[in-house]
């Protein structure tokens, strides 16, 4: 039995020392002998040669145990060789079990120790070949069963000889190499002529695409944005309006061998459920008719920005009339008193509810009848802060962000917003479009649930939806979620996990209701703010 490789605590030679203890000890193979082949063996070396020295010898073993310095040529060790024992902790592929598959050679390895084990197992040699992770005893064990039957040792070598031919041919593994290298060739030479197309094509917003505080070149931006989306990872969107997944997902026309930006504006920026209409802080706001009856809902956890809403939703010309819903944990006199600001609408109702359901539930579970049975638009405004993640900043952002695009800060947005949705009866939904791509995550399983309840389609895999679940919209394209009446006992109790409930669901599947409905969605878009 040979093992082979330098003189380290790495390539377990003291559990190849072990095995061997174990199989003199067994008394089960008569003549055995254990080689070890590898520089640095130096018994005065206190750090690991030592120790083997005096493994072997308090283990009576110097008549079966030898260790023996490197040499040049290893082709008569392997021939001289019945098994080769790999005793290595951890070896990724290492050359020595290579060559001794080459040399029909029968081996044994650890398990999550090295590739090679991966390999035998997938070639069903796992029960003679791989032992457990550090178990020297079933090494052992598996040892004795091949030296003990020269037709299993030679079945098992000319099958390893077979597996080498197969894995490990160089010419073979040299194609590959070339294969991938020009493939990546390829691959980048399609993400610049990509490039090139969306940097001609006038549609890039920089400032809607870069972070806050980003600064970049548009050309170093478009290739990072290619890039991001090559490789699916940490994508945003360019520009307001345009969700490249979806056009990937579900435009005909599309080619996996590309960009789906590039490849929709070299196809003339064709419609579908890919575009969707950009209500901009620039849009003019029209008179919107006193009849169009509307409501604002706002859940509030954190008083203290409360006040920040109302402030906004003051400069405003529409007055929407307020359905309040409080944590019971929060003092009611505190939350009136802040709602006295609110002096161009009326206060309808002040609700302490359950500490259950977030905003979304109150939304849903207290005030939907009330929504359904006498409104034609309502929003959806809540206290947001983000206190899972440590950066106070972000989470201010985002909220400021939101306040942004659905109240307005500069701009008057909600009279942006609600003229648009007065004058156009199919917008259903309307929400901020946030740059970054998020999909169903780990909440397909309990969207799956709220479509069949309402009869919705089959669910796609890219989906666009208000992150952050504050929206406007028309009462009656949300019918369908307020008619399968969630109740409290639906919704999780805190803390809430971060991905997987009803809550995050229902913010995912509100667009694909809309639509069922029979309405689109808006995104809108404020000049100079990002996130």
């Amino acid at each position: 039995v040979i093992g082979l490789g330098t003189i380290e605590m790495r390539k377990g030679i003291d559990l190849f020392i072990e095995c061997a203890a174990a199989i003199v000890r067994s008394g089960r193979i008569k003549h055995c002998r254990f080689v070890w082949i590898g520089y640095g063996y130096n018994i005065n070396d206190l750090s690991y040669s030592f120790f083997l020295h005096e493994q072997i010898k308090r283990s009576g073993l110097v008549s079966n145990v030898f260790i023996i310095d490197a040499v040049p040529d290893l082709k008569i060790a392997y021939e001289a060789a019945d098994i080769v024992l790999i005793s290595s902790r951890l070896d990724p592929l290492p050359n020595v079990g290579i060559d001794a598959m080459f040399y029909k050679k029968p081996l044994i390895c650890f398990d999550k120790a090295t590739g090679l084990a991966d390999i035998l197992i997938k070639n069903n040699l796992g029960n003679e070949c791989v032992s457990e992770y550090m178990d020297t005893m079933n090494m052992a064990n598996k040892l004795m069963n091949l030296a003990q039957s020269e037709s299993l040792r030679q079945r098992v070598g000319l099958r390893l000889e077979q597996i080498a031919n197969e894995f490990f041919d160089f010419e073979k593994y040299a194609l590959q190499i070339e294969k991938i290298g020009l493939d990546a060739v390829q691959y980048y030479n399609q993400q610049q002529r990509d490039a090139v197309t969306i940097m001609d094509s006038g549609i890039v917003s920089l400032d809607y695409f870069l972070r806050p505080d980003e600064k970049m070149e548009i050309k170093a931006a478009v290739t990072l944005y290619v890039r991001a989306w090559a490789s699916q990872n940490v994508r945003r969107k360019l520009f307001a309006g345009f969700h490249p997944g979806i056009f990937m997902e579900q435009s005909q026309s599309y080619k996996p061998d590309g960009d789906p930006l590039a490849q929709f504006i070299t196809q003339g920026r064709p419609a579908g459920p890919w575009s969707v209409k950009v209500i901009t802080s620039a849009t003019k706001p029209t008179i919107i008719p006193d009849s169009l009856r509307i409501a604002l809902h706002i859940h509030v956890y954190y008083p203290e920005l409360l006040l920040k809403i109302l402030k906004r939703l003051n400069r405003n010309e529409i007055s929407p009339d307020l359905f309040i819903s409080v944590s019971d944990q929060l003092d009611l006199k505190e939350i009136h008193e802040i709602l006295s600001y609110y002096y161009k609408g009326k206060v309808i109702q002040v609700q302490s509810v359950p500490n259950k359901g977030r905003d979304i539930g109150p939304f849903f579970t207290a005030f939907g009848t009330s929504f359904v049975n006498n409104y034609d638009i309502i929003g959806h405004i809540h206290t947001k802060k983000t206190k899972r993640i440590p950066n106070e900043t972000f989470g201010t952002r985002w909220f400021e962000f939101l306040l942004d695009n659905l109240i307005g800060g500069r701009h008057n947005l909600a009279d942006i917003i609600l003229s648009q949705m007065a004058s156009n009866p199919l917008i259903g939904l309307v929400f901020p479009d946030d740059p970054h791509v998020l999909g169903w995550d780990l909440n397909k399983g309990e969207a799956e649930k709220l479509r069949l309840q309402m009869g919705l389609k089959e669910l796609p895999e890219n989906i666009w939806f208000p992150m952050g679940t504050m929206f406007w919209a028309r009462t009656e394209s949300l019918l369908p979620l307020f008619n399968i009446e969630i109740d409290w006992e639906m919704y999780p109790d805190e803390p809430i996990p971060e991905d997987g409930t009803i809550l995050h669901a229902l913010e995912r599947i509100l667009p694909l209701v809309v639509s069922h409905q029979g309405f689109q969605i808006a995104v809108t878009n404020v000049e100079g703010v990002n996130r």
